[in-house]
C-alpha cells in the first residue's frame, strides 16, 4: 500500500489529456483557488512551472514511479522536467536545506465580452466570484527554455567574445546550448565533471557545437580564457568561495579580473 501524500513530497501529478509530470507537493498560499475535493493536494509542476489542485488518485510516488514513466515518454519537456526533479533531488541529497527557486503562484483571470460588459454595473461580490485561477495544459507539454527551437529565427548575432559558464546545471546547460547555437566559443566547469561530459555528448550526438565547447577544471582556468563569464552555480556558498578562492579579489596584485566581464 502507498504511503500518504504529503507537502514536499515528489510525485507523479497527472493531468486529462497529458502525461503523469514530475511535480513537487506544496503548501497552498492564501491567494490559491478553493479545491473541489477535499482529496486534493496543490502542485507544482516541474519544466513548465505551473500549479493546479489534483486528485490523490491522479498523484504516484516519483522514485516508485520513475523507471515506467521515464521509460514510456520522450517528449524534450518532459525529458526537461525529468531532469529538474532529479538536479533538485541530487542537491537535496546533498544538502537536506536545500532551497530551490520556485516560481510564485499568480491569479489569472478570463476576460470574456460578457464579463466586460458585466463589469460596467456589476455586483462587486459576484465580480470577486467570477475571478478564477486557471492552469493552462497546454503549458504542461512546452517549456520556458525548449531548447529544440531554431535559434537563427531569434536574429542573434554572433559576437567575437569567448564565454565562460560555471555550473552546468539546467540553467547553465541551457544558456551553453543556446551560445553553442549561436555560434559562440563556450568555456565550461562543473563541480562534477560527469554534467559536462554528458553535455558534451550531446552537442556531439546533434552535431552543434563542433570545436566551439571547452571544459576547464577549475573556475579561474574558465576567466583566463573567457571575456565574459556567466556563474550559474546554484549554491550561493560555493559561488562566494569561487569568487575569494579562484579570482582574486583578496590579493591586489592579482589581475585576472581586468578587462572581464562576471555575472552573477
Amino acid at each position: 500500500m502507498e504511503k500518504k501524500i504529503k507537502v514536499n513530497d515528489f510525485v507523479w501529478a497527472k493531468m486529462t489529456g497529458f502525461p503523469p509530470w514530475p511535480s513537487v507537493v506544496v503548501e497552498p498560499g492564501s491567494n490559491v483557488p478553493e479545491k473541489s475535493s477535499s482529496e486534493m493536494h496543490w502542485i507544482y509542476f516541474f519544466g513548465s512551472h505551473n500549479y493546479a489542485w489534483v486528485e490523490d488518485i491522479h498523484l504516484k510516488p516519483y522514485k516508485s514511479y520513475k523507471e515506467k514513466y521515464t521509460s514510456l515518454y520522450k517528449t524534450v519537456s518532459f525529458k526537461e522536467a525529468v531532469a529538474e526533479i532529479e538536479e533538485i533531488s541530487d542537491e537535496l541529497q546533498k544538502d537536506p536545506n536545500y532551497v530551490w527557486p520556485m516560481k510564485s503562484f499568480e491569479w489569472k483571470e478570463k476576460i470574456t465580452s460578457k464579463r466586460v460588459k458585466e463589469s460596467s454595473v456589476g455586483n462587486p461580490k459576484k465580480k470577486l466570484k467570477q475571478a478564477s485561477y486557471h492552469i493552462r495544459d497546454a503549458d504542461l507539454s512546452t517549456s520556458q527554455f525548449n531548447l529544440s527551437y531554431d535559434i537563427s529565427t531569434n536574429n542573434i548575432t554572433t559576437s567575437d567574445l569567448s564565454f565562460g559558464v560555471l555550473g552546468i546545471g539546467i540553467i547553465g546547460s541551457r544558456i551553453v546550448k543556446n551560445l553553442i547555437r549561436s555560434g559562440h566559443k563556450v568555456n565550461i566547469w562543473n563541480r562534477t565533471t560527469k554534467k559536462c561530459t554528458d553535455l558534451e555528448k550531446q552537442l556531439e550526438m546533434s552535431s552543434d557545437g563542433v570545436g566551439q565547447l571547452k571544459t576547464f577544471l577549475n573556475p579561474r582556468a574558465v576567466m583566463q580564457n573567457s571575456d565574459i563569464v556567466l556563474n550559474c552555480v546554484s549554491d550561493c556558498s560555493v559561488s562566494k568561495k569561487i569568487i575569494q578562492n579562484y579570482f582574486g579579489i583578496n590579493n591586489s596584485s592579482d589581475k585576472i579580473l581586468k578587462e572581464k566581464g562576471f555575472v552573477e
